[in-house]
């Protein structure tokens, strides 16, 4: 099998997710500060060795990017533990390596949660042509976020938000270039002391390199109307518009996948047809609260009423931002004690625990 062969495996992935949002993850100490959690049901792109951090189970990724090229270059001390990380904490992960770096030269343990892809930069691709992971890319990999942006690109998300990006290697002045010029990561021991690794200039030309890359694919992002800002928490990339990071979440709750709806209350979708469910998908959430409120109408006054539509007005509610009125209608459909083991997750991502408990002393 050749190279074009196997990178054909990445069509599948074009615009897999278009028009949904996305979070990458980098390795920056600013996630510490910040409740991954509340990124459950998002999706989400990991790099390098995050496998470290405590939560990386919790977190559940579903893409990860290896691009230094250490972790091949020392496979023991980096690739292994790596792979070993995903097997023991069976994180179903669709995981990519740089074909340049290990085709024919490395080999891959494959796992049964590692789902196996590769990339390729090609030198002769510009920010003129399409990303497309299914051929070469462009070679913009001076750091591991650059390509995570490139990858969520062709997956079709927008917007973009980078998370823990802190890149601290930026803020070093020449004066204080010393044996304490040290970068830190999210995980417990993880440093890097920079200036006994490269000195003050060539850190400054990767930084160069790393800023020039980052602006070419803001260039691109901007001619296709993707957006891209930095929810980091501190740090400084300042090259993207900042978002706050808990407001991305309001008051604190956990977006709500679809799926999880249907599975949940599978007769809805006989009242609504699928198009509320399609709308809520694609954070339609307006227009999808138009059609719930015109079914709770209808249902009215019937004595057979169909189920789970305050579960889906609550899942609306939530997406708009209106917290409140979200944890009435979530209560609204457990008067039916049928429908209470059925609420628990929204209650919960609702942060209502106290209701909870309630239903349980009851029980």
């Amino acid at each position: 099998m050749d190279i074009s062969d196997i990178l054909k495996k990445n069509l599948k992935l074009k615009d897999i997710h278009a028009g949904k949002r996305c979070f990458i993850l980098g390795n920056g100490p600013s996630t510490n500060n910040q409740d991954l959690l509340l990124l459950e049901n998002e999706i989400k792109i990991v790099v390098n060795s995050i496998y470290k951090h405590e939560k990386i189970k919790e977190i559940n990724p579903n893409y990860w990017l290896c691009v230094d090229p250490l972790i091949f270059e020392k496979k023991e001390q980096y690739l292994i533990p790596l792979i070993n990380a995903i097997e023991e904490k069976q994180i179903n992960v669709k995981i990519f390596f740089p074909i340049n770096y290990v085709y024919g030269k490395c080999q891959i343990q494959k796992t049964d949660f590692m789902n196996l892809y590769y990339f390729m930069y090609d030198g002769s691709k510009t920010i003129n042509d399409d990303i497309n992971f299914s051929q070469g890319i462009p070679a913009y990999g001076q750091n591991v976020i650059l390509v995570t942006m490139m990858l969520a690109f062709y997956l079709g998300c927008n917007p973009i938000y980078l998370l823990g990006c802190d890149h601290t290697w930026w803020k070093f002045k020449r004066d204080d270039y010393t044996n304490n010029s040290i970068a830190t990561h999210s995980y417990k021991n993880g440093s890097d002391n920079y200036s006994q690794k490269y000195s003050y200039d060539f850190l400054q030309t990767t930084i160069y390199v790393q800023k020039y890359q980052y602006l070419q694919l803001i260039k691109y992002a901007e001619k296709r109307g993707i957006q891209i800002f930095n929810a980091t928490g501190g740090g400084f990339l300042d090259l993207f518009p900042r978002a706050n990071y808990e407001d991305l979440f309001p008051n604190g709750t956990r977006s709500i996948n679809s799926n999880e709806i249907l599975s949940a209350y599978p007769n809805i979708s006989l009242e609504l047809g699928k198009s509320a469910i399609k709308l809520i998908n694609d954070g339609e959430y307006s227009s999808a609260f138009v059609l719930i409120e015109a079914a709770i109408s209808k249902n009215f006054g019937k004595e057979t009423r169909t189920e789970g539509l305050n579960y889906l007005k609550a899942v609306c509610l939530m997406g708009l931002g209106e917290h409140r009125e979200a944890v009435k209608s979530a209560r609204q459909e457990c008067i039916s004690p049928s429908n209470q083991d059925k609420t628990v997750a929204l209650l919960r991502a609702l942060g209502d625990e106290k209701f909870i408990q309630g239903m349980s002393s009851a029980l």
